[in-house]
């Protein structure tokens, strides 16, 4: 198997075994999906909020927009963090 089929296979799995934790009633957050932030934040065992980090005058795309509010659908916290380049 090359890479590509080992990268599709894997995703396979995955959804295979993210449906069987969806019949269960669990809700699953993929976080291979496109837009996904880039950090989860705990505290303890709990989310406590996402991350999405920029930088400089990068903009948050829509289709990132669309996973933040999802995720506040959910009832979650997502902020966008933008960092100055160091000069």
């Amino acid at each position: 198997m090359n890479g590509l089929e080992s990268l599709e296979a894997g995703k396979r799995n995955e959804e295979r075994i993210a449906n069987r934790y969806r019949k269960k009633g669990y809700t699953i957050l993929d976080t291979n999906t496109k837009g996904f932030s880039d950090l989860i934040v705990l505290k303890g065992h709990n989310i406590e909020f996402f991350v999405e980090a920029k930088d400089g005058k990068h903009k948050v795309h829509s289709f990132q927009e669309t996973i933040h509010k999802k995720l506040e659908e959910m009832g979650f916290e997502v902020r966008v963090e933008r960092i100055q380049k160091a000069r």
